[in-house]
């Protein structure tokens, strides 16, 4: 590359990413959890481990989202300087017993360049 200034063509800022559902706002549920940073969740994330199941309506999806908050508040006190964080939380999609899955979760800056987290499945960037 050379020294020349690169013109950006397009940008994709994450409240356009919020605002078109791609990532899904769960900050309000994350300062309660104890989270000092804005959290958002690639949408796979948020529908496969968050929003209920039809097959399990005995649940909600505050309870499914504070899981998933909690245990990854848990692994970031145990390995604070882990970026990507890998963790694990047992979540029930269908009757019967619930299982392990993992999920990532990146801390990056946001549009502002302030410190954000996302969480997304595994196989997500």
């Amino acid at each position: 590359m050379s020294d020349e200034k690169m013109n950006v063509l397009f940008a994709y800022t994450r409240k356009q990413a919020i605002k078109d559902g791609v990532l899904v706002d769960v900050s309000t549920l994350a300062k309660e959890a104890g989270f000092k940073y804005h959290v958002a969740m690639t949408h796979a994330a948020f529908t496969r481990y968050v929003e209920v199941p039809e097959a399990c309506p005995w649940q909600d999806l505050s309870g499914r989202l504070w899981d998933v908050l909690w245990m990854l508040h848990v692994a970031i006190k145990q390995t604070p300087e882990r970026n990507p964080l890998h963790f694990s939380l047992m979540v029930q999609n269908e009757p019967g017993p619930a299982e392990e899955v993992t999920l990532k979760a990146v801390c990056g800056p946001d549009d502002l360049a302030q410190p954000c987290i996302t969480i997304m499945l595994p196989n997500e960037d």
